[in-house]
């Protein structure tokens, strides 16, 4: 939903962890979605748009000028589908269905011309029935029945409901020093997510429903200190804070086999604290070489507290209220950056990093009396190029790269709750290339592709499941040691085309995109994968000569690939949840 909003600028995506700038949970990489800067001069989007499935959205943006110094603006997106591309066959329901609706404003305040004031707000709820599973075809539910049902279609008694809702404030304060430029970051976070689904995916309650009520909260506090530009030294300073709250009030298992004409209700509530200062500078050692170094210091603390209860269908307690002891853990860690930049030429340069990562510990919120897992750290050594070439007409970068994670941090479902251990160690090594070439004036081509080799180097006693209630129990695994990393597929690519031209009445393109994805493992043994798959993607546009008026035609997913958006193992066999079908549209758009 966020990149639906019409108040885009643009999307910045930082590859490899950004543990010095960024810190904690950054240790994949940063996409950081730039929202527009409001404006005192007058402008207005609107867009309206029909799809399959009965799906209608909508979409605004505004911005304005207040006075001499203050602008602000606003951005809404609105989106429902009425008609579901699946079917509880058992309560005759569409599912696989939904709306959405975000609202997002800034307000820009400039009092002298050494500071600015930002304040934004924004509101998102959602409403949908896409988490049902079901099991592969010729597997049986839990009640031992073999259905094969449609790959959209489901068979639980109780239907399956997503909701979410999440509203957010921050200020932003800049002000310039001369030397440098102060900032201070403050935001303020409430989200809530519901969900309740059939586990046991037959008619029959015999673990259903499955109801998530997850609120999180958070408070975060940054101030940073930038080098002036022109510096000759390129430095920032920070330090970071964090409070955030999180937990299930509660986690509510019902179903004969959970506990007779009753429900199995737990509350658990994780609470974090979080602070760090950080440091980093680049410098030009040499003549078209710059070195980078980075420092990061983080300090948390987090305590866990659990509950349960057996309640009655009505939710009246049936059992005295069971308080496990609260736990606690902790952890200092530094994160670093050390890179080397050599400028060839004012278009070509290559570099050469290593950067620490880390990705916090935690407890598991569906367990109660959870001991926690540690935090995941990742050690990743990159070495790479970045040209633009032939008067900027082609630009091409690649790099390899070699990730050595310690507590490599793996989930899975065991019994009714979802388990995070550490495996001791893997690896992840792997190229990426990506080219961009402006063939003419009109056309434009894309390409990239990822190569990668996972595996464990170390992981005692990993979770093993059957895929099946048919199949004999899985073997032991006493180390996965030389198994591949689940969810990192052998190779990706894609090829993408944009072709527009002028006529007398207005500027039309056509683009296209082939994205393959070689396929990958969901669990440690290996034996649950995503098959391979290739997704095509088109659009068609048409911009009248006053660019106030346009008109887009697309297709997602033109050939009706079937993959996998979730895939589960679990004490009750594999579980599966499709990703969308074909889906098209037209969406009309008038700007003033």
């Amino acid at each position: 939903n966020l990149f639906s909003l019409t108040n885009i600028d643009r999307i910045e995506v930082l590859k490899g962890p950004q543990g010095t700038l960024f810190g904690r949970n950054a240790t994949g990489g940063v996409i950081q979605i730039v929202t527009r800067r409001p404006s005192s001069d007058p402008k207005l989007e609107m867009s309206a748009g029909y799809a399959n499935y009965d799906t209608y959205s909508a979409s605004g943006y505004a911005s304005t000028g207040i006075g001499e110094n203050i602008a602000v603006d606003v951005a809404v997106q609105y989106r429902q589908q009425r008609d579901g591309w699946g079917r509880n066959i058992v309560l005759d329901i569409d599912q696989q269905k939904g709306k959405e609706f975000a609202i997002r404003s800034k307000v820009l305040f400039t009092p002298t011309d050494r500071t600015e004031i930002t304040v934004s707000g924004d509101y998102y709820r959602s409403s949908d029935s896409h988490n049902n599973f079901i099991h592969p075809k010729g597997a049986p539910d839990l009640d031992g029945v073999v259905r094969n049902i449609g790959r959209y279609d489901s068979a639980g008694e109780s239907p399956p409901i997503l909701r979410v809702s999440s509203r957010g404030i921050a200020l932003r304060l800049e002000h310039d020093l001369d030397f440098a430029k102060l900032v201070s970051l403050t935001s303020r976070r409430v989200s809530k997510n519901y969900t309740s689904f059939d586990y046991d995916t037959s008619p029959k309650s015999l673990i259903s429903p499955v109801i998530y009520d997850i609120p999180f909260s958070t408070w975060t506090q940054e101030l940073q200190l930038l080098s002036s530009a022109g510096s000759k030294i390129d430095w920032s300073l920070g330090g970071f804070f964090f409070d955030g709250r999180s937990g299930y009030t509660p986690n509510k298992q019902c179903g004969s086999l959970v506990t007779p004409n009753g429900c199995l209700k737990a509350t658990n509530l994780q609470y974090v604290k979080s602070y760090s200062i950080y440091g980093q500078a680049t410098y030009e050692i040499l003549p078209r070489t710059k070195v980078t170094l980075g420092l990061r210091y983080t300090r948390e603390r987090q305590h866990y507290t659990s509950q349960r209860q057996v309640v009655d269908l009505q939710g009246a307690p049936v059992t005295p209220l069971t308080v496990f002891p609260r736990t606690y853990q902790k952890f200092d860690k530094p994160t670093w950056r050390v890179a080397v930049d050599y400028k060839f030429s004012q278009d070509v340069h290559a570099y050469i990093s290593y950067n620490r990562g880390i990705k916090s510990g935690g407890f598991d919120g569906q367990a109660v009396g959870s001991l926690g897992f540690k935090p995941e750290l990742l050690d990743a050594f990159e070495i790479g190029l970045k040209s633009e070439l032939l008067d900027r007409r082609v630009r091409f970068n690649a790099s390899a790269f070699y990730y050595d994670y310690s507590d490599l941090q793996v989930s899975s479902t065991s019994g009714l709750a979802v388990i995070t251990k550490n495996a001791a160690a893997a690896t992840i090594k792997g190229m990426d290339a990506e080219i961009n070439v402006a063939v003419t004036r009109g056309l434009t081509l894309n390409a990239s592709g990822t190569y990668l080799h996972g595996r464990f180097d170390d992981y005692p006693n990993p979770p093993v499941f059957r895929g099946s209630l048919l199949n004999p129990p899985a073997p032991p695994i006493a180390n996965a040691k030389g198994l591949p990393t689940i969810y990192t597929p052998e190779f990706t690519g894609n090829i993408g085309a944009l072709y527009s031209f002028d006529t007398d009445i207005g500027s039309i393109s056509a683009s296209t995109n082939v994205a393959y994805n070689s396929g990958y493992s969901f669990e440690v043994a290996n034996r649950f994968r995503q098959k391979s798959y290739t997704l095509l993607n088109a659009t068609l546009s048409w911009t009248d000569t006053n660019e106030r008026w346009s008109a887009r035609l697309w297709a997602n997913n033109i050939t009706n690939e079937h993959y996998l958006v979730q895939g589960v193992t679990s004490s009750i066999g594999d579980l599966y949840v499709y990703a969308a079908p074909r889906t098209y549209g037209l969406t009309l758009t008038a700007r003033y």
